[in-house]
């Protein structure tokens, strides 16, 4: 089976908010992230860094739509890399993994 490329499309940023789609495979979800209480795009730029730079489990980026919340784990694994992507009916409760996904750089 041929495996997709991740794919993260953003929108326009309006007043404080930005539209993000994530696509792979047949999985696909559209978020409308708030830069309050953090900026998500200095978020996702800090772990992209400290993954190229070594660092296996960078800090998790965090995506709050008000008060549901999503968050992005990225990790270096073994010969490859992993992607989680998290959900939070708000920002003090337990997340649960929405999807995983595994593979090479190229993927």
């Amino acid at each position: 089976m041929k495996r997709n490329k991740i794919q993260i499309e953003f929108g326009e940023p309006e007043v404080g908010w930005v539209l993000t789609r994530i696509r792979y495979n047949d999985f696909e979800i559209e978020l409308d992230i708030s830069d309050v209480p953090t900026d998500p795009m200095l978020q996702l730029c800090d772990a992209l860094i400290g993954i190229n730079k070594g660092i296996k489990k960078p800090d998790r980026v965090f995506w709050h739509l008000e008060p549901y919340c999503y968050y992005l784990q990225l990790e270096k694994i073994d010969f490859g890399y992993r992607v989680i992507i998290l959900e939070s009916k708000d920002y003090g409760s337990p997340a649960k993994i929405t999807k995983e996904i595994s593979g090479s750089f190229e993927e």
